[in-house]
């Protein structure tokens, strides 16, 4: 069984799944059987909704630039984060503040 409690507390550094995997002490494919018997989702899947969810949180409570939210949830090229909120979300961070 994978421990959900632990597994967030270790997405928002995790840069890939066999990281994850590695910290949780499985190997890279048992762990995502087990994660996706446990939540019906994708270790990755996943990671990637809890850092959206954080990433909504702080544009709308928090005066930080776009720069500073993607570093806030573990993405070190804010680029990317924009190109990644736009397709989980269906609109640009700065188009989701403002709403």
């Amino acid at each position: 069984m994978v421990d959900i409690e632990r597994f967030h507390s270790l997405s928002y550094q995790a840069t890939s799944v066999e990281q994850l995997a590695q910290d949780m002490g499985y190997s890279k494919y048992h762990f995502i059987r087990l994660f996706k018997k446990a939540t019906g989702t994708t270790p990755w899947a996943y990671v990637l909704q809890l850092k959206m969810d954080r990433a909504k949180e702080l544009l709308l409570g928090s005066s930080y630039s776009i720069k500073e939210v993607a570093q806030h949830v573990g993405f070190s090229n804010s680029l990317y984060f924009s190109r990644m909120f736009r397709k989980l979300v269906g609109q640009s961070p700065s188009q989701f503040r403002k709403t």
